[in-house]
């Protein structure tokens, strides 16, 4: 039977793992009408440097890390760090929410400073987010880090569901952009009321190495949970309990945005503009799917390697029909045979979020609680190199096709 805390608490960390990308998905959803600032339809490309250009304070932070130690650890400790986050994407949110249309001129240049400060404001709660929160949530039960990560992918299709209601539903001159960065700013409210709620009533939901010890637990005689053998010094350890899911992580961060967004214009060329709305909706919402998957323990049967090669294969499937259809002036495929790419899409993408999600129960399962928490902040540091190989290999990518063609 499951507890109430357990639906409680799952309730809570997918409301906790929207936050991150909730801006960031925010502005991708509003892309459409940002497109009438003066940067056009170069928004796209301003929008994702500017995000990027967030990754220098993970570089800071890594270097803190590398020589601070434990005393960076104290002063920079998970929990203070995610209400900070939430403090800033609600200030952001309400920034943009008035702020969002202003524009300046710059010898001679028109641009929107507003819009490129919220996104890289987005950039340092999404990037910093990744980090800590799988760190904060390697304390709980593993059950509760599924859900969290499920939430990182849940906030895109609200956004993305949101963005249709705008285009459809909603008249023509109702003020729609600042509308939504307003719900945006109500949406990391209700993140951080949940934030609040696991952080302030701890005890139900802590894992059973986190919880104060007690008379029962002295008089339990049931086996101790099995740990790794001790290494024989720091390079076995590095190679034992960092490796395995910093490797894992970095290829699979790596694939899934060399594929998306990138390559997702080129992939809807063949059959229309109108699917790239279905394939962006396809690859949210199979990839929430596969995050859930990944609290699945019967799946845990089979190695990770095993989903990986699966997942390497179909990322070169997806590349291969983008090739292809790139060198013919008609289709390649026949217009009916787009439930195919996206049957491969969706494989794909179940698989980044299974993988996405398993690196962090899976590998640091059986780790001690300070050191699993430091796998899982090294792991989200390696998730978001990956971000950064995958898209520099896309945009090298698509200019190659380009001078090619």
């Amino acid at each position: 039977m499951i507890r109430s805390s357990t639906v409680i608490g799952s309730i809570l960390f997918l409301l906790i793992g929207c936050f991150p990308f909730l801006l960031v998905n925010t502005f991708w959803a509003e892309l459409v009408f940002l497109e009438g600032l003066p940067e056009g339809k170069e928004m796209g490309t301003a929008l994702s440097n500017s995000y990027n250009f967030a990754n220098i304070g993970l570089v800071i932070y890594t270097i803190g890390q590398l020589l601070g130690g434990k005393r960076f650890e104290r002063f920079f400790r998970d929990d203070l760090v995610i209400a900070i986050l939430l403090v800033l994407g609600i200030l952001s949110s309400l920034m943009l929410a008035l702020l969002w249309d202003e524009t300046s001129i710059v010898s001679g240049h028109e641009f929107s400073p507003f819009i490129y400060l919220g996104s890289f404001m987005s950039g340092v709660v999404g990037c910093f987010a990744m980090v800590v929160l799988f760190a904060f949530a390697s304390q709980y039960r593993p059950t509760f880090t599924s859900w969290l990560s499920c939430g990182l992918s849940s906030s895109g299709i609200v956004t993305s569901l949101w963005s249709e209601v705008q285009l459809h539903l909603i008249p023509p001159g109702f003020p729609t952009v600042r509308l939504t960065f307003i719900l945006a700013a109500v949406g990391h409210a209700v993140c951080g009321a949940a934030f609040l709620t696991v952080w302030l009533i701890r005890s139900p939901f802590l894992r059973r190495d986190h919880l104060p010890i007690t008379e029962k637990d002295i008089q339990d005689t049931s086996p101790p949970i099995p740990t790794p053998p001790p290494g024989t010094g720091l390079l076995q350890t590095i190679a034992r309990d960092y490796m395995p899911p910093i490797l894992t992580q970095m290829v699979n961060s790596a694939c899934i945005y060399f594929i998306m967004p990138g390559l997702l214009p080129f992939m809807a060329s063949p059959y229309g503009k109108e699917l790239q709305p279905l394939l962006n909706f396809i690859y949210q919402s199979t990839n929430v799917a596969g995050r859930l998957l990944g609290g699945v323990e019967v799946l845990h049967r089979l190695h990770i390697s095993y989903y990986v090669a699966v997942y390497l294969a179909l990322v070169v499937a997806i590349v291969s029909q983008v090739l292809l259809t790139a060198s013919f002036d008609a289709p390649f495929i026949g217009h009916s045979e787009w439930i195919l790419e996206a049957g491969v899409l969706a494989t794909l993408t179940v698989i980044n979020g299974y993988v996405g999600t398993s690196v962090y129960t899976q590998f640091s399962a059986r780790l001690p609680a300070v050191t699993r928490a430091r796998v899982c902040r090294a792991t989200s540091l390696a998730n978001q190199a990956g971000f950064a190989i995958g898209s520099i290999m896309c945009l090298l990518f698509v200019k190659a096709m380009a001078f090619f063609s």
